[in-house]
């Protein structure tokens, strides 16, 4: 007894059907690296449209780094300590007011809410005008692991003119920046620390695999 003929359509159909677990794969590990490259390289990325971020978004973004400041013990810091991490960073005036140390909590608070990915975070604290280093240091005994910078007045003043068109509203309020050292967000004085929090999460998911 004779085969029957293959019929062509079955297998022209079969020759082709599309490798969809194939593309899936594509789909599931090209995507976050797309999400990363978009986010650190527009001036106003997709999940910061006007109306969906809880802050502000700065734009375009500016870059802060080349500035240098002092620690506490009296050592030089360039802001360059700002790159391979995101910052969480606020400005305060002579000493930590009860404002300065609600955000710095804040800041200890949303890092620590992050989980596993608190690695890639960092806390800078720089006060205008410190009076006493020592003082200070007992006040933040709580908050290990930040940064603690002081002066130059230049370089305080570079800073403010950078992240703000006023440079006296720049005190009391967190920024975020970015692992590059560009500042993309800002928030008023006294913001919610769960909203920013938001934004973070945001940031951070679209990096994580990069």
């Amino acid at each position: 007894m004779n085969n029957p003929a293959p019929d062509n359509e079955t297998t022209l159909t079969e020759k082709r059907k599309i490798p969809w677990p194939f593309i899936f794969l594509i789909i599931i590990f090209g995507l976050p690296y797309l999400l990363s490259w978009y986010l650190l390289s527009t001036d106003d990325p997709l999940f910061f449209k006007k109306g969906q971020s809880n802050g502000e978004l700065i734009t375009p973004p500016k870059a802060i780094h080349q500035l240098p400041f002092l620690n506490l013990s009296g050592k030089t810091i360039d802001t360059q300590q700002f790159l391979e991490k995101w910052t969480l960073l606020t400005i305060t005036s002579k000493r930590c007011n009860d404002q300065c140390q609600k955000d710095i909590y804040n800041m200890r608070q949303m890092r620590l809410a992050t989980g596993v990915t608190r690695s890639q975070i960092k806390r800078v604290l720089i006060i205008s005008e410190l009076d006493d280093s020592n003082q200070l240091k007992d006040q933040l005994t709580e908050y290990k692991g930040m940064d603690v910078l002081t002066g130059p007045k230049k370089s305080i003043k570079n800073l403010l003119n950078l992240l703000e068109d006023k440079p006296e509203n720049g005190f009391n309020r967190i920024y975020i920046i970015d692992p590059k050292g560009y500042a993309m967000m800002r928030y008023e004085t006294g913001f919610e620390a769960k909203r920013i929090l938001e934004d973070l999460d945001v940031l951070l998911a679209a990096t994580k695999n990069k």
